[in-house]
């Protein structure tokens, strides 16, 4: 079995905390709620997720993903000696 390496952010730490402190049965789903400023139903959605997946699940889903280039008229014109790009200086 290959394991991966993952950072959590503080934010997702806190998360895996409270919401296996929630799987244990140390703490209520509602609590749970109030602490991570989410809904009771997201936290059951959390959890169902951390069971089936572990630590990982609670990171982003977004997390490695590449992002869109941006639209064809906003990239800067290439310089056609160069090939490099030109940035406007304001």
């Amino acid at each position: 079995m290959r394991q991966e390496t993952f950072t959590l952010s503080q934010k997702e730490l806190q998360r895996v905390g409270v919401i296996s402190a929630c799987i244990k049965g140390d703490m209520a789903c509602a609590r749970a709620a109030g602490l991570l400023c989410l809904s009771v139903r997201q936290i059951k959605r959390l959890k169902k997720r951390m069971r089936e997946d572990g630590e990982a699940a609670l990171a982003h889903a977004n997390r490695g993903r590449p992002s869109h280039p941006p639209p064809a008229g906003r990239r800067p014109p290439t310089h056609p000696a160069t090939g490099t790009r030109q940035l406007r200086r304001l």
